[in-house]
C-alpha cells in the first residue's frame, strides 16, 4: 500500500524542524568561544571555568532520563516549548553577569554563574531529545541512523554555526555573542514547537496498535481476499470462496472442525511460516480446497507481510529496573563515559590549551590566541557534524548491506579516539592544534551519532528516549571527573599575573602584589595563567588516552556479546520458538 502523500509532507516538515532545533540545542559546545573571555573578566581561574562548564555538561546528562520519559509520554512539543524559555534564561543570565549588569559576590558568583550554565544544558537537551525522537519514529530501519545522524549533526554544527554568525555580525564582542546565542537558541526550539512531530513510517504504522485506523484498514482488505461475499474487483484477488471447504468438512467431520481450523488460520496469522495441511484422513476434496487457500493465502500475505511484522526494535521492550539491571547497558555506559568524557573535556578546555601553548611559543604577543581559539571551536564543530553524518551512513551500510550489526563500530569510535588524544599529547604549536581538534570532533560526533542507534536495537523503539537518557547520564562521571583534574592540573602549573600584563613582568607583578598586600593594601587577588606549553595539560591527555584504551577493549567485547545474541536469537527461530530473554 501506497504512502499517502500527507504524511511524507508532514514528516519532511517534521525533520527540518528536528534539524534547526537540533541547531539550536548544541551551543554548550561553543563554551570555550567564550569561557577565557568570561575568566578575565570576572577573575575566575581555570578551576573555576571547568565548574561552570561541567554545570553546563550536568545540564544536559542529568536532565535527560527526565527529558526522555516526558518525550516518550507526550511527545516533543511541550520539552521544545521549555527549551525556549531555559535557553534564553541561561545565556542572558550569564551575558548580565559578563557585562556587570548582575553583580555577586563570594560564592554566590560561581553558584549563579553555574546555574545559568546548567540551564543552558537542560534546555538544550530538552530540544534535542524531542528531536531525535521524532525522527528515530518518523524513519525506516533502513534510513533510520541516516536520518537520525543528520538531526545529531546539527547539534555538532550548533558551535560552529553561532560562532560563525557572531564572528561575522560581532567581531571580538563577547558580550554580543552571547545575545546572539540567547535569541538564536530560543528561536530555533519555537521552530521545533510548531513543526516536530512523529510522523512513523507507513508499515509500522500498520502494524503498531497505536494507528488502529490504518491497521484495521489493511487487515480488512486482506480479509475481503478470503472472504466469499467480496467480488475478485474489491479484493484484488482471485474469488476462491471458502464455502467449498466448509462443505466438504461438513460431509466428513464433526461441526467442531471447523474451529479447528480457524485455531490453525490464526496461528498461520502469527507465523506466516507455517502452513496450512488438511488432516491426513481428509478426502481429496478437502485436500484441494486446502491447497487453494493455502495458495491464496501465500500471494496476498506476500503482499502484506512486511507491513503488518513488526520491526525488531518494536518487538524488543527493556526499560526500568530491567534497564538497569541489563549488563549490556551498564557496559555501553562505561564506554560511553570513557569516550563522551574525553571529548568533553577538550571540548571545554581547548580555548585554554591554545593560550597555553601560544604565550608559551610567542611571549612577545601573550594575547594573540584569540583568533586561533575561536578556529578550534569551529573545527571541533565542524568534524563533529561529520563524524555524526558519516557513522549514521556507515551505520545503516553495514547494517542493512554488509550484514554486520552496529555494535561493531564502537572499536573504530574508540581507537579514532586514541589516535586524537595521541596527536594531541605531541602538539607543541598552537597553530597545529587544528589536527588534534579535527580528530576529536571526529569522533566524538561518532560516539554520539552511533550510541543512540545501538541502544535503540538493543532495548527497543518503545521507551528509546528514555533509555537514551539514562545512558547519556554516563558523561557525568567521565565529563566531571576529567574536567576538574584538567583544571586542578592546569591550575598547578600556572602563575599569578595582573590583568595586561605580559610573561616578562610576571615575577615583577607577583611580588608587587604580595608586598602591597603585606602592607595592608587594597590589590585584588591576580589572574593565574600558565606558560609552560604542553606541560600545562598533557597529564590530563595521559590520563583521557588510558579511558579511551579500557572503552576500546569493552567495544570488542560488546561486539561479541552482540553477535553472541543474535546467533542464540537466529537458532531460536530457525526452530520455531521464542528466544529466553
Amino acid at each position: 500500500m501506497a504512502e499517502p502523500a500527507s504524511l511524507r509532507y508532514r514528516r519532511l516538515a517534521s525533520f527540518a524542524g528536528s534539524v534547526v532545533s537540533a541547531v539550536g540545542a548544541g551551543t554548550n559546545y561553543a563554551y570555550s568561544a567564550y569561557a577565557p573571555q568570561l575568566g578575565n573578566r570576572l577573575q575566575l581561574s581555570s578551576t573555576d571555568l571547568n565548574i561552570i562548564g561541567a554545570a553546563g555538561n550536568l545540564g544536559v546528562y542529568l536532565s535527560g532520563p527526565f527529558w526522555g520519559f516526558v518525550v516518550d509520554k507526550r511527545g516533543p512539543s511541550l520539552p521544545l516549548l521549555v527549551a525556549s524559555g531555559l535557553l534564553i534564561s541561561g545565556y542572558m543570565g550569564i551575558r548580565m553577569a559578563f557585562d556587570g549588569v548582575l553583580i555577586l559576590r563570594g560564592g554566590w558568583e560561581l553558584g549563579m554563574l553555574a546555574l545559568f550554565g546548567f540551564c543552558t544544558g537542560s534546555g538544550g537537551n530538552a530540544g534535542l531529545t524531542g528531536a531525535v525522537n521524532a525522527t528515530a519514529k518518523s524513519f525506516h530501519d533502513r534510513t533510520r541512523a541516516t536520518a537520525t545522524s543528520v538531526v545529531l549533526s546539527g547539534f555538532g554544527l550548533s558551535a560552529f554555526v553561532f560562532s560563525t554568525l557572531a564572528a561575522t555580525l560581532f567581531p571580538g564582542q563577547t558580550s554580543a555573542f552571547l545575545l546572539t546565542v540567547a535569541l538564536g537558541t530560543s528561536l530555533a526550539m519555537l521552530i521545533g514547537w510548531l513543526t516536530v512531530r512523529a510522523v512513523p513510517p507507513h508499515h509500522e504504522a500498520l502494524a503498531d496498535p497505536a494507528f488502529p485506523h490504518t491497521h484495521t484498514h489493511v487487515h480488512a482488505a486482506e480479509e475481503a481476499a478470503f472472504d466469499p461475499m467480496h467480488s475478485s474487483s474489491e479484493s484484488g484477488t482471485e474469488e476462491e470462496p471458502l464455502e467449498e471447504l466448509d462443505e466438504a468438512y461438513e460431509d466428513e467431520a464433526e461441526p467442531t472442525s471447523t474451529s479447528g481450523l480457524l485455531g490453525t488460520t490464526i496461528v498461520r496469522e502469527r507465523n506466516p511460516s507455517f502452513e496450512l495441511s488438511p488432516p491426513r484422513s481428509a478426502s481429496p476434496a478437502i485436500g484441494e480446497a486446502h491447497r487453494r487457500l493455502s495458495s491464496n493465502r501465500r500471494r496476498v500475505s506476500s503482499g502484506r507481510r512486511t507491513e503488518l511484522v513488526k520491526p525488531p526494535e518494536m518487538a524488543v521492550d527493556i526499560h526500568g529496573s530491567q534497564l538497569l539491571l541489563n549488563i549490556d547497558f551498564w557496559m555501553l555506559f562505561v564506554i560511553l563515559s570513557c569516550l563522551s568524557g574525553t571529548g568533553l573535556m577538550w571540548i571545554n578546555n581547548v580555548g585554554s590549551v591554545a593560550q597555553a601553548l601560544w604565550r608559551y611559543n610567542h611571549p612577545e604577543d601573550p594575547d594573540g590566541f584569540a583568533k586561533l581559539q575561536a578556529a578550534q571551536v569551529s573545527i571541533v564543530s565542524i568534524f563533529n557534524c561529520l563524524g555524526r553524518i558519516l557513522i549514521g551512513v556507515s551505520s545503516d551500510v553495514s547494517s542493512h548491506h554488509l550484514g554486520a550489526k552496529r555494535s561493531y563500530l564502537l572499536s573504530f569510535v574508540a581507537l579514532s579516539f586514541i589516535v586524537s588524544q595521541l596527536v594531541a599529547s605531541r602538539i607543541e604549536r598552537a597553530t597545529h592544534l587544528w589536527v588534534a581538534s579535527m580528530l576529536l570532533g571526529l569522533s566524538y560526533g561518532a560516539v554520539f551519532g552511533i550510541m543512540p542507534m545501538v541502544s535503540l536495537e538493543w532495548f527497543g523503539m518503545g521507551h528509546f528516549s528514555q533509555n537514551w537518557g539514562f545512558l547519556s547520564l554516563s558523561p557525568l562521571i567521565g565529563g566531571n571527573l576529567f574536567n576538574v583534574l584538567f583544571g586542578r592540573n592546569y591550575d598547578a602549573h600556572s602563575r599569578p599575573v595582573a590583568v595586561g600584563s605580559d610573561n616578562s613582568t610576571v615575577a615583577a607583578v607577583g611580588e608587587f602584589i604580595r608586598l602591597a598586600k603585606r602592607a595592608g593594601g587594597g590589590v585584588a587577588d591576580p589572574h593565574k595563567q600558565c606558560f609552560d606549553g604542553r606541560l600545562c595539560y598533557v597529564d590530563s591527555l595521559t590520563l583521557t588516552t588510558v579511558a579511551c584504551c579500557a572503552a576500546f577493549l569493552l567495544s570488542f567485547w560488546a561486539a561479541w556479546r552482540d553477535r553472541r545474541r543474535s546467533a542464540r536469537r537466529e537458532g531460536w527461530t530457525s526452530i520455531g520458538e521464542a528466544p529466553s530473554k
